[in-house]
């Protein structure tokens, strides 16, 4: 089911724009790193059932939630929180990894419907 999902993804994500789709599993619990491209500042994610969050790398003197957890639109931290966070070469690293964090991680500006790089992220508890 979750590989018939996978494809479903991967032929829309192509049809609609130029699109790389990743496939990774990872335990719950783990700590997890994702780079897509060089200095990226914003990752997006698409969970299922919930509206797109977005995080941002942060400069040393930048505070606020989008620093360190993804927020939604408004700026307020989901829900469920996500301890994540953007390095300055560009990857997003959550530490730790929890079942609520599946969905679509793709790396852009919270403005932009689709970007060229789209990765599908699945955790498995074992």
């Amino acid at each position: 089911m979750i590989f018939r999902i996978c494809l479903l993804l991967s032929a829309v994500a192509c049809y609609t724009s130029m699109a790389l789709v990743y496939v990774e599993r990872h335990r719950v619990g783990s700590r997890v790193r994702l780079y897509l491209r060089p200095r990226e500042e914003y990752w997006v994610r698409e969970r299922f059932g919930v509206a797109w969050e977005f995080i941002k790398h942060c400069g040393p003197y930048e505070r606020g939630p989008h620093c360190h957890t993804f927020v939604t639109k408004d700026y307020k931290p989901s829900q469920p929180r996500t301890f994540a966070a953007v390095h300055a070469d560009g990857a997003l690293v959550i530490d730790p990894m929890q079942a609520t964090d599946i969905g679509i991680y793709y790396c852009g500006t919270p403005n932009v419907t689709y970007v060229a790089i789209y990765l599908y992220f699945h955790v498995i508890s074992f």
